[in-house]
């Protein structure tokens, strides 16, 4: 790989591609992801660029530019991957901070595009200083900005948005990887329930609760972050009232629904299973939560969640996430997986990675700094 000069226009636009990482409904920062003991918040397999980005080397695409001076290569990686077909329908900012080369989105669509706003702004090709620059004096889209593989069947556009012709890089096509439910429920219950671990059984039925206080006289916290209490529910699902408190602590719900009902949940270092069932976060804070619902996970706008936060499920009913995140640090980092569709109704700035078999609908008034793939369809 030759050294370019970066202040060359050329060199510019492919180190936005190889650097490039973050989407942002109106506006996005840098993404920078710390390193975790949990395998699903970090890659192995990794880059780690100048500038802190992680990128997917699973998603590569990799082009060759040549000019009368060098020869070198530019490798990018997709921020939002549809198999299906794309389609922007609200607007929104995929070219994040005019002055940052690095926070473009790259958008892609196995089957296509239907844009049907011009109300959005596209990564164009600008200088280290956020001003446009012109070919035949007229802007253009950075290299992959917009992607399509050769077989795709419909792209529905303005033919210009912002005087910017709109139209599709044909690339080498992409698959989205979706780990099974299983999977990630195998590697999640050894990595949290250490050998060796002791059960605490409980069949709600025989002992209902309905206070906090009854949960206390039930589940004395006892776990530590190393050891945490592993509580086994028989029965049919249980219902967990108001002003309960929940630190390292396993549940295992062999049949049935988990429910937050009421107000003033907080969990620390919590994992919620559910092998038969759905869970609904109701307005928890949570901070460290892992949730794996075979059924369906959904919660209330008022949920709040901090550190690293993991939601998966194993049906096709999906997961709505509807809270938000109470900051956007490199150590909160939220990533949801679905064997059917995702709904984003985030309501604040949230670093985390949408992944499913179904459709993602985005419909939040909030960043997302990471990435979105779906093995369906995307709607913006």
């Amino acid at each position: 790989m030759q050294t370019v000069d970066l202040s060359t226009t050329q060199a510019r636009t492919a180190n936005r591609n190889e650097l490039a990482i973050a989407y942002s409904a109106y506006q996005s920062g840098n993404l920078q992801i710390s390193e975790s003991d949990n395998p699903f918040f970090r890659n192995a397999s990794s880059n780690n660029a100048n500038n802190d980005l992680f990128l997917d080397n699973s998603l590569q695409v990799t082009s060759s530019i040549t000019s009368d001076t060098f020869n070198f290569e530019i490798v990018t990686s997709s921020t939002v991957i549809a198999e299906g077909i794309l389609s922007i329908n609200n607007g929104g900012n995929f070219a994040g901070n005019l002055s940052n080369l690095n926070d473009d989105a790259f958008l892609y669509g196995g089957k296509g595009f239907n844009i049907n706003s011009s109300n959005l702004l596209l990564p164009l090709v600008r200088d280290q200083n956020g001003n446009l620059v012109l070919l035949n004096g007229r802007a253009s889209l950075i290299e992959n900005a917009i992607s399509v593989p050769g077989d795709y069947s419909v792209f529905n556009s303005p033919r210009e948005i912002d005087g910017v012709t709109v139209s599709p890089q044909v690339v080498s096509k992409k698959t989205v990887d979706v780990p099974s439910f299983q999977d990630i429920l195998n590697q999640q219950l050894a990595l949290k329930i250490p050998s060796g671990s002791q059960s605490v059984l409980f069949n709600p039925s025989a002992n209902p609760i309905n206070t906090a206080s009854d949960w206390s006289q039930f589940f004395t916290q006892g776990g530590t972050a190393d050891t945490p209490t592993i509580i086994r529910v028989s029965g049919w699902g249980i219902n967990i009232p108001s002003d309960v408190k929940i630190e390292n602590a396993v549940i295992i719900v062999e049949n049935g629904d988990v429910n937050f009902n009421g107000s003033n949940h907080k969990l620390n270092n919590v994992a919620i299973i559910t092998n038969n069932g759905s869970v609904n976060l109701g307005n928890v804070q949570a901070s460290k939560l892992t949730v794996l619902a075979a059924g369906s996970i959904n919660m209330n706008q008022s949920a709040i969640f901090s550190g690293e936060t993991l939601l998966a499920n194993g049906s096709t009913n999906g997961i709505v996430f509807s809270g938000a995140t109470s900051a956007a640090t490199d150590k909160d980092f939220l990533k949801i997986i679905s064997q059917g569709q995702i709904t984003y109704n985030a309501t604040s700035t949230v670093r985390g990675e949408l992944i499913s078999v179904g459709d993602i609908s985005f419909n939040a008034n909030a960043d997302l700094i990471g990435s979105i793939r779906s093995k369906g369809n995307i709607f913006f």
